[in-house]
C-alpha cells in the first residue's frame, strides 16, 4: 500500500501553488491531495467497485430489453384488437 507523504510535491498541488490556492485547509488543495492519495493506494476496493458498476449496467440493460419486449407485445395486441373490430 503506497501513500504519498504530505511533503511530497505532486503536480496538481504545484499547479494550485501557482494559482495561490496551495495551502492545506483550502478545499481545492484538500480535494487534490485526497484524490491523489486515493489513486496511489491501488486497493482492491477499486476493482470491486468497477465490477459492481458493470453488474449494475448489465442489470439496467436487461431491464430495458424486458421493457422493450413488453411494449412490443402490447403494441401487437393493440393491432390484433384493431383488426378484429
Amino acid at each position: 500500500m503506497r501513500v504519498l507523504p504530505l511533503e511530497d510535491p505532486i503536480s496538481c498541488t504545484r499547479l494550485l501553488d501557482a494559482a495561490g490556492l496551495g495551502k492545506p485547509g483550502n478545499p481545492h488543495y484538500d480535494f487534490c491531495r485526497s484524490w491523489m492519495e486515493a489513486t496511489a493506494l491501488e486497493t482492491v476496493e477499486t476493482s470491486s467497485t468497477v465490477a459492481l458498476f458493470g453488474a449494475a449496467c448489465v442489470l439496467i440493460g436487461l431491464l430495458l430489453l424486458e421493457a422493450l419486449a413488453r411494449f412490443c407485445c402490447w403494441r401487437a395486441e393493440l393491432r390484433q384488437q384493431a383488426k378484429a373490430r
